[in-house]
């Protein structure tokens, strides 16, 4: 993920970069990848998943997923392919911008003037997730966009490797766009044809760390008989089931018919490897004896065998294994082996990123709107009450380069005095006594 690959097995002329910080990845956009309002949708999904979400966390994901769907496949139609032009439109604080583009469509709804601080909310949530879109660059004089299923889909490409990085720094912010990335590629090899000998390689290093990929359970299950084959790493079991959930993280580990478990440190993580490795039974022959007052002190001896059920590996081997050293469960009748890897020092082929000096889109926003909210709400200090309709009042605090803080205010109706919120001009003394317990609010989810 961090490049490692690039350095080792990239080949200038022959693989291709997807790295929106290196100078060697061609212009992409999302367009490239949807040729019609379903694709679209597709990258909707992949770009601000709803994974195992419930409540209302489901609802403000699926509706951000439509509102982007609704504007993108609209420019579709109108063929702008800009990047540019569809955060302009989803970041603009003038509502009839975004409400004119998905007009007559099933988010025509969300964005109702009515529902102008639902709206606001929804875009808070969107914002999270597709603010990485705006260091897409631009494309140079001439230059082609590159497109990852037309790349997968060319049998020419048969030697090409397409790799997928990020350096450490960046990765919190680019992981949306890597998580979109891979799962158009998985997505991808479902529209090929049947194949006995056709073979692409899936290598997902720490997928426990990207987002929630709707694509992959469904790869895994139909990518075989048209060539696909996965390799998944992980290096949290649990993380990786907190993105996907029990189940659907269990149906994941069931399609992938090798297995081979490194050291795993936690208890409960080695607990759950060793259960997935199986089970075996042994026979254990026990010994008893007794003494008999009818046989005038003499001992009775009796033996008989039991059948135990136990861990092919006992989760403490895993837990305790040697560097290099791997449990190693192939698909079929074969035994359960103990492996050991030699090192090998690394040639390095390539420099793991080559930098690029990275000019955000910079999105022209009519901020009308929001100066009218400010001047509203400087002439109403007066109000006893005021409202915020965010789910999370600091939610609405979205990337500075792209648009300012967004604070509706409803001046009807009426939820909380105003003077229990600590006037900025009184005295630290009085705020303290006004201001409630930071600890009040807080609550913290149980880990799995």
């Amino acid at each position: 993920m961090d490049g490692e690959y690039t350095e080792l097995f990239y080949r200038e002329g022959i693989d291709v970069i997807l790295n929106p910080r290196d100078k060697r990845s061609p212009y992409w956009h999302l367009w490239a990848e949807a040729s019609d309002e379903i694709n679209i949708n597709n990258i909707a999904s992949s770009l601000i998943p709803a994974g195992n979400k419930g409540g209302n966390d489901k609802f403000w994901a699926t509706s951000s997923q439509n509102i982007f769907a609704a504007v993108a496949n609209g420019l579709r139609e109108q063929e702008r392919y800009d990047t540019e032009e569809l955060l302009r439109y989803l970041f603009s604080l003038e509502h009839n911008n975004i409400a004119e583009m998905v007009k007559g469509t099933e988010s025509e709804t969300l964005v109702a003037k009515n529902l102008e601080k639902m709206t606001g909310s929804i875009k808070a949530v969107l914002s999270t997730h597709i603010k990485c879109l705006k260091y897409l660059r631009k494309p140079k004089k001439d230059e082609k966009v590159f497109s990852i299923r037309k790349w997968l889909q060319d049998d020419n490409n048969s030697n090409s490797t397409l790799f997928i990085s990020v350096t450490e720094d960046d990765f919190e912010t680019f992981v949306p766009l890597i998580s979109l990335w891979l799962d158009i590629a998985a997505r991808a090899i479902r529209s090929l044809s049947k194949s006995r000998t056709r073979r692409i390689w899936f290598i997902y290093d720490e997928i426990d760390t990207l987002q929630y990929l709707p694509s992959l359970q469904k790869s895994l299950t139909k990518a075989a008989k048209k060539g696909g084959c996965f390799v998944l790493g992980a290096q949290s079991v649990a993380q990786f089931i907190k993105n996907y959930g029990q189940t659907e993280a269990e149906i994941i580990f069931d399609n992938c018919g090798t297995k081979l478990y490194y050291r795993i440190a936690g208890a409960n993580s080695a607990k759950w490897a060793a259960m997935d490795l199986g089970e075996i039974e042994v026979e254990e022959e026990r010994d008893g004896s007794s003494i008999s007052s009818q046989n005038k002190g003499g001992t009775n001896v009796s033996s008989s065998e039991q059948t135990r059920v136990i861990n092919a590996v006992p989760y403490s081997d895993i837990k305790n294994a040697d560097a290099l050293t791997a449990y190693l469960n192939l698909p079929g009748n074969w035994p359960i082996v103990q492996v050991e890897f030699e090192f090998f020092p690394e040639n390095t082929l390539a420099p793991n990123i080559i930098p690029m000096d990275i000019k955000p889109l910079r999105v022209a926003i009519d901020d009308s709107a929001q100066r009218e909210r400010d001047k509203l709400l400087n002439q109403t200090s007066h109000l006893n009450f005021l409202e915020t309709y965010t789910p999370n009042p600091s939610a609405m605090v979205v990337d500075e380069d792209i648009v300012a803080r967004y604070t509706p205010v409803d001046l009807h109706e009426k939820k909380a005095p105003i003077n229990s919120i600590p006037h900025p001009h009184k005295n630290e003394e009085e705020n303290k006594k006004q201001k409630p317990s930071e600890d009040a609010d807080h609550n913290f989810d149980g880990l799995l």
